[in-house]
């Protein structure tokens, strides 16, 4: 809703709605609500937010480690309050985490806050710069460790380059990410390295295809996460119908160090955009990793879904 100041206010709220083991509606439950006030270069949102982190420009997996939202922290459903602005080439956002566990900290109990991230980010002449600072936390429902990383992004001779270089946890971390685009064709390649001891260099190669309506992408990952036998691939399509349906699926298959195949992912998304801001999503993922089958954590290898294992329907309304 637009407020006569020009200040925008939006609120958003997903129901859950389960089926239990005889077949009938089970609980009705809501998550994922953000409330945002916002004008035409800064916003104030409270909810289930995203972290700071998640405006950085990271090179591939050098996100590891660090939450870049509210559901990644213990438990899943603490709140948020992210404010971002920006001021012509350059933007800032900031984050904090509200403890919602019943424990909260042994002195005051639920509602600590903590967990504050900042982000920072410029351009220089074509040089895109990101800063991210990721505060030490000890609360054991917002636990996070520091991270402090630098960005350097650009186009050079055809060629998208992001490098990062930090440290996360007091381990020294380098990530190179590098994109080419030859016709239809945008051709990737990745590397990160990870002083922990122990860590191997991870690396991996990455292709996307998108002809009209139609985006095929695949990658393959070796040593993901820098451990050593960690590899992992992905085959995914998105065909785009026209009238506002678009049909997404993949395979995302990997094994752990000795060969174990434990975390395969097979998913398809007919995702409806209704107009107006609404939408109608149908989606289902079959997962053979136990922890993984149990949570809303199956990340599409397009489109951007976070999905749950099984039969999913999602109605989302804008008011």
């Amino acid at each position: 809703q637009e407020l006569d100041n020009g200040l925008t206010v939006a609120a958003s709220l997903d129901i859950d709605l389960t089926k239990n083991n005889a077949g009938s509606l089970g609980a009705v439950t809501t998550s994922d609500w953000v409330v945002t006030v916002s004008s035409e270069t800064a916003s104030l949102a409270f909810g289930d937010v995203a972290t700071a982190a998640s405006t950085f420009a990271f090179a591939n997996d050098m996100d590891g480690g660090i939450n870049d939202h509210t559901e990644d922290y213990d438990g899943g459903d603490d709140s948020g309050i992210l404010a971002k602005a920006s001021f012509g080439d350059f933007s800032i956002a900031a984050s904090t985490i509200i403890d919602d566990s019943a424990a909260g900290s042994t002195t005051t109990g639920a509602g600590d806050n903590g967990a504050t991230q900042i982000a920072v980010a410029g351009s220089f002449g074509g040089i895109n710069v990101g800063l991210l600072s990721v505060q030490d936390e000890t609360l054991a429902g917002i636990a996070q460790d520091d991270a402090m990383l630098v960005s350097l992004g650009g186009t050079f001779g055809g060629v998208d380059v992001t490098l990062n270089a930090g440290n996360v946890n007091d381990v020294d971390r380098m990530g190179l990410d590098l994109g080419y685009t030859v016709g239809d064709v945008v051709l990737g390649a990745y590397y990160m390295q990870d002083d922990a001891a122990g860590a191997e260099d991870m690396y991996g190669v990455k292709a996307t295809y998108t002809a009209g309506a139609v985006t095929v992408k695949g990658y393959y990952t070796e040593n993901r996460g820098n451990v050593d036998g960690d590899n992992e691939y992905s085959v995914a399509v998105a065909y785009d119908m026209g009238n506002g349906l678009v049909i997404n699926a993949g395979l995302i298959d990997g094994e752990t160090a000795g060969g174990t195949d434990d975390d395969q992912y097979n998913y398809i998304v007919a995702d409806y955009n209704l107009g107006g801001g609404a939408s109608f999503l149908v989606s289902y993922a079959d997962a053979n990793d136990d922890a993984t089958a149990n949570s809303n954590d199956i990340d599409t290898t397009l489109g951007g879904y976070e999905l749950k294992s099984g039969l999913t329907a999602q109605l989302k309304l804008a008011f």
